[in-house]
């Protein structure tokens, strides 16, 4: 699962490298513990920034919102085909964390520090959020977990926004795949272990 997030970066700078335009009322701050139901920057459509809440409305459980979705099934759950079809965005993000068989927390990268851009998809509902789609682990991820979050350079993301993409480029850009850019630093993690027993519902 992608169950912690990194964005030690201003809101101006992530602008001006990704080349979006903060919405009105943005307001994002650096944080370098982004946690599930925290303040998370996505670019959508129309490539506005936006503050929206990390976890997507969960009808079943509605105290447990959906985190992460499945890159194999997120098209066609009923609970997510919709927003998979109207509702795709961005999830920013300066990393990604994840715990390896010792408990040790991992930091996963871009090496030059760039951001990353996660496939998500999003609810424009009156409290707006959104879900980071995952996918199998490539070589770097395999030895570490289970999942991972679907990584997109600059033309899968245009595609992945673009609205007339069809259904079958779309699950093409959810593929796993190699990143050699990305690289892996331990981190601490004084506040709390792995969260081996937090549930991330993903359908």
């Amino acid at each position: 699962m992608c169950g912690r997030l990194s964005r030690d970066a201003e809101l101006c700078d992530l602008a001006a490298q990704l080349q979006f335009n903060p919405a009105p009322g943005a307001v994002i701050t650096p944080n370098r513990d982004v946690r599930p139901t925290d303040p998370i920057l996505i670019i959508d459509r129309e490539r506005a920034g936006r503050s929206v809440s990390w976890g997507l409305p969960n009808g079943c459980h509605p105290k447990r919102p959906l985190f992460n979705a499945r890159a194999e099934t997120a098209h066609q759950k009923p609970g997510l085909r919709h927003h998979f079809a109207a509702g795709r965005c961005l999830v920013v993000a300066t990393g990604f964390y994840e715990w390896d068989q010792r408990k040790r927390r991992i930091h996963f990268r871009h090496a030059a520090g760039r951001p990353l851009t996660l496939a998500g998809i999003c609810d424009g509902a009156a409290r707006p959020a959104a879900a980071v789609i995952t996918t199998a682990p490539n070589s770097l991820l395999r030895p570490i977990h289970n999942r991972m979050p679907v990584l997109l350079d600059p033309d899968a993301a245009a595609d992945w926004l673009n609205p007339a993409s069809p259904t079958g480029r779309l699950r093409e850009l959810l593929l796993t795949r190699d990143w050699d850019q990305i690289v892996t630093e331990p981190m601490p993690d004084p506040d709390r272990p792995a969260p081996a027993g937090q549930a991330l519902f993903a359908f």
